[in-house]
């Protein structure tokens, strides 16, 4: 639930991505950096590359989310982790249905059933003991109020 590993494609230059922080003076750390990789990293593994990364850190408070979240290219994405992709899926799908619950949007069933009208459920990494999945939501399929509060909260991507 750290980040460790996410193997997540919207990780990627120009995007937000957000961990939280469970304990006072976290340190942080990248790597595992891919030239390109498929969903899934299905041949278990993507085409490794060295990399030179710039990053900023700040503080975003406020959001219920157990797991790393982000903006990529306009769609907000949770991420879950599992002992398997069900699991994995679960927590995805939780977290994103929390964030619309918090920005006061419909709980629950209603929550659920819209995210399985509006948003995509993806495969990160199903190889090792914990498997990783996203669920991405197009910010454009959510009210322009709560678009808007992703981005201020998150970034500008």
């Amino acid at each position: 639930e750290h980040g460790g590993n996410m193997d997540c494609n919207p990780v990627r230059a120009g995007a937000c991505v957000c961990f939280r922080v469970n304990t006072p003076g976290a340190g942080f750390g990248i790597g595992d950096v891919h030239a390109v990789m498929g969903d899934g990293e299905t041949g278990g593994q993507g085409v490794e590359a060295a990399a030179t990364v710039r990053f900023r850190i700040r503080l975003v408070e406020g959001f219920p989310i157990p797991g790393p979240y982000g903006l990529c290219e306009g769609r907000f994405y949770t991420i879950g982790f599992g002992a398997d992709l069900d699991g994995a899926a679960e927590m995805a799908q939780t977290a994103m249905a929390d964030v619309l619950v918090h920005l006061g949007e419909p709980a629950g069933t209603i929550a659920r059933k819209f995210l399985g009208a509006a948003a995509d459920l993806r495969v990160c990494w199903r190889g090792g003991p914990v498997a990783v999945a996203r669920m991405e939501l197009p910010l454009a399929h959510v009210r322009p109020s709560v678009s808007e509060h992703v981005r201020q909260r998150i970034g500008r991507t």
